[in-house]
């Protein structure tokens, strides 16, 4: 104890203990009672998991093969959480594959939502981060037992709608066209995943190339909306990028040289499996690739950029090479069909000029002619919209090195600017605003950026040959053939009326030269 002594008078001085004591065990209590209540947080999360929806789908579609997964997906989540959190208790409380979206702003229709609830000390975003970094062990065995061999993962992002569009893209493959169609129609006709057991290695080859980690960029293969009926296969995929990853003007054909460098390990071990999986297709065996790889379609100009010298005044054309062409355009037959009446010439010229724009090349002159077009029904087996009849004239100069075959200009017609005809299509036929156009070296890249028709109605959807053969008469040519008939049926005429005449009437035609004729001869006798 201490004293204090003061002048008058005297006190003792004693340490609060009690009150101190007393705080401690409030401050140890309050501790406690936190810590118990950071352990029995209750958190409620989506994860999303990748793999097609359409597989998810059929997964679910069953029960049996439902209940397998759930049970699954509850021990992979809690193998991954426990790893944070040893006494975290995790419960699954369903799993539905993400529905077609309406619109492309809504993200990808791809994955999987696994909802689930966990009792853990963890946070919500912790949680969800020991998810993203698990290999989800049990679920892969699953898929890799029906034929998927590359890894499902819980993807970065709460799910599709927070995702960014960066754009759609064609993947040109190399390979047979004809053997890549008939591929296609062989797992078609087989049970419900085989299309996708085929599309799912090449999508995560595409993924490996853009971005392995998953974390900035979704690879999203789609069905092939864009046709062409040589040169190969397109791959039609949908490129995604996660909230956090940073989208610049540069981005779409920065990922585009990516998918391009890929050399496919994971598809083209599938493809060496085909012939023994699909039995049918080994009468077709010398058409099986070797090695899939991405192929480089022609370029546009090589030598743009060296000049604005003008081809038309430096070379003349010596012959042209010629080739008739169908263009599809997507949308509504009854639309384009106003269009096309109100606006003829307009969108002739539109697409005219898209195609010479993309076929550009110094050494030649290229030149277009939209010669008619008809509207098409949609239906299960035909895109609907305006089928355009184009031919294309390849001028040769002497200065000309390989014109392309058919083979090669109907897949660069698909890849043409025809953003002008898709404005007419969208205004009705009526006045647009200009549209500025891509420069032909930039149109010229081998991978082309184009929108899927579904998405982007007046699109281009399908370029093919016209291998019809037949002569169409315009209206010019129908006149003068009725012309010619005319004056070749009126000679005819003329010609048997002056023919019947000198046979039926020959006393009529020439009589008086007759008597003429006699005269002089009855003198010529006499004495």
């Amino acid at each position: 104890m201490k004293t204090c002594q003061r002048r008058g008078w005297g006190c003792a001085v004693r340490p609060p203990q009690l009150l101190l004591l007393r705080f401690l065990a409030l401050i140890l209590l309050f501790l406690c009672v936190h810590a118990a209540c950071a352990e029995e947080a209750e958190i409620q999360a989506n994860a999303w998991l990748s793999a097609p929806a359409s597989v998810w789908s059929v997964i679910v579609s069953d029960p049996r093969t439902h209940l397998a997964m759930i049970q699954a997906v509850t021990a992979d989540f809690v193998s991954a959480i426990r790893a944070a959190d040893s006494k975290a208790v995790v419960f699954v409380a369903s799993l539905k594959p993400v529905t077609p979206q309406k619109a492309r702003a809504s993200g990808p229709a791809y994955g999987a939502y696994a909802q689930f609830t966990a009792r853990t000390r963890l946070s919500k975003e912790e949680v969800l981060w020991a998810l993203r970094s698990s290999d989800l062990r049990t679920i892969n065995k699953i898929f890799q037992s029906v034929g998927f061999d590359a890894a499902v993962e819980a993807l970065a992002a709460d799910g599709p709608p927070s995702m960014q569009a960066v754009g759609p893209v064609l993947l040109p493959v190399s390979g047979s066209t004809f053997f890549w169609q008939l591929l296609l129609g062989t797992l078609m006709t087989q049970n419900a995943i085989s299309v996708d057991a085929f599309m799912y290695p090449l999508q995560m080859d595409i993924q490996d190339a853009v971005d392995s980690t998953l974390r900035n960029y979704l690879i999203e293969a789609t069905p092939l909306t864009n046709e062409v009926n040589v040169s190969s296969w397109y791959v039609s995929y949908n490129v995604w990028a996660f909230p956090e990853a940073e989208v610049t003007p540069s981005t779409p054909s920065d990922l585009r040289a990516f998918a391009m460098k890929s050399r496919m390990p994971l598809f083209n071990r599938y493809m060496n499996t085909v012939m023994d999986t699909y039995p049918t297709l080994k009468a077709y065996s010398d058409l099986l690739p070797t090695t899939v790889h991405a192929r480089t379609p022609p370029l546009g100009n090589p030598f743009e950029g060296n000049g604005a010298s003008d081809p038309d005044r430096i070379f003349e054309v010596l012959a042209n090479e010629t080739g008739d062409y169908l263009l599809v355009f997507s949308g509504d037959a009854d639309r384009w069909g106003q269009v096309w009446e109100k606006s003829r010439d307009a969108v002739s010229k539109s697409i005219e000029e898209a195609i010479e724009d993309r076929l550009h090349r110094r050494t030649f002159l290229n030149r277009a002619f939209v010669t008619s077009a008809k509207t098409l029904p949609n239906d299960s087996v035909n895109v609907g919209g305006l089928q355009v009849l184009c031919r294309v004239l390849q001028g040769i100069t002497m200065i000309s090195h390989h014109p392309w075959s058919p083979e090669e200009v109907s897949p660069l017609l698909l890849q043409a600017n025809y953003s002008a005809t898709q404005a007419l299509y969208i205004s009705g036929g009526g006045p647009v605003a200009e549209y500025t156009k891509r420069p032909p070296a930039t149109a010229s890249q081998s991978i082309l950026l184009a929108a899927s028709y579904k998405a982007s109605p007046g699109s281009i959807a399908t370029t093919s040959i016209s291998y019809d053969y037949r002569v169409r008469l315009n209206k010019y040519i129908i006149g003068i053939i009725v012309m010619s008939v005319l004056i070749i049926g009126a000679s005819l005429v003329a010609i048997i009326i002056t023919v019947s005449f000198c046979c039926c009437c020959p006393k009529l035609i020439g009589g008086g030269a007759d008597r003429k004729r006699s005269a002089l001869s009855h003198a010529s006798i006499a004495p």
